[in-house]
């Protein structure tokens, strides 16, 4: 009878640990599928570290800025996105600001108007300014804005996303005298941020501006063994997908733009 019962005890003890494990497992693969820490395109083979420098590349020792959001700053990735594939490959001079979840808009910490305000302090003289359109300013309400006539840099309400990327131009013309690029992510069909992606294509007419475009890119086509490899969701690429799209297409664009 006693031994009956010890087993007993014994077997609610080991299903009690089995569920416990199971649970553990289940939340790890969910937050690892979500981060992408267990994605196999952010294994260590694809760590820039990994890339091979191009000794005749034209790009070296250029001095970029970017501003930034997930997208530049591979938030899903590791901290390593394209910019570390220009680095390596290409042995540009990069200096980020931003960080994870900041928006164009705003004013104050988390917005990357208030980041181009350090780039500024920081006494940089860039070549060529990036910015990304971060995929985030779709999130919540929209403060789209209008775009002007005006081309004084006191005139843009930066609390809207057409306000803060005109004041992005009139900053980078005013303080250095170069251009900007605005870097569209790629994402799924958010009616959002095609208005955003829209918005950014106005700004860039009226300001000269360029775009890297990833967003509605045709070039950018990828069967399902790839996206697998190359993204952890629809808008967060893997150090893979940066090394083999994202990495060579925005090497490319600054070959054409700036060393032709």
């Amino acid at each position: 009878m006693a031994k009956g019962i010890l087993r007993s005890r014994a077997a609610k003890i080991i299903i009690s640990v089995l569920v416990v494990v199971a649970l553990a497992v289940t939340v790890f693969l969910s937050v690892g599928s979500s981060n992408g820490t267990i994605s196999k395109g952010n294994s260590k083979q694809y760590n820039a570290s990994e890339l091979i420098k191009n000794e005749d590349s034209l790009m070296q020792d250029d001095l970029i800025a970017f501003l930034g959001s997930d997208f530049v700053y591979g938030t899903k990735s590791d901290g390593q996105s394209f910019v570390d594939y220009l680095v390596k490959v290409d042995g540009i001079k990069a200096k980020k600001y931003g960080g994870e979840g900041y928006t164009l808009n705003g004013k104050g910490e988390g917005s990357l108007v208030e980041s181009l305000n350090s780039v500024i302090k920081n006494g940089l003289n860039p070549m060529v300014l990036f910015c990304e359109v971060p995929v985030c300013n779709e999130k919540g309400r929209l403060k789209l804005g209008e775009l002007t006539d005006n081309y004084f840099i006191g005139d843009f309400d930066t609390s809207t996303v057409i306000g803060a990327m005109e004041y992005i131009c009139a900053s980078a013309d005013m303080n250095w005298g170069c251009k900007v690029v605005f870097i569209t992510c790629p994402n799924d069909d958010n009616k959002k941020y095609a208005q955003i992606v829209d918005a950014t294509n106005q700004v860039a007419q009226k300001w000269n501006s360029g775009m890297l475009n990833f967003y509605d890119n045709e070039e950018i086509v990828l069967d399902k063994k790839q996206r697998r490899l190359y993204f952890v969701d629809s808008s967060s690429p893997t150090k893979a997908g940066y090394n083999a799209v994202f990495g060579p297409m925005a090497e490319e664009y600054i070959n054409d733009k700036f060393h032709m």
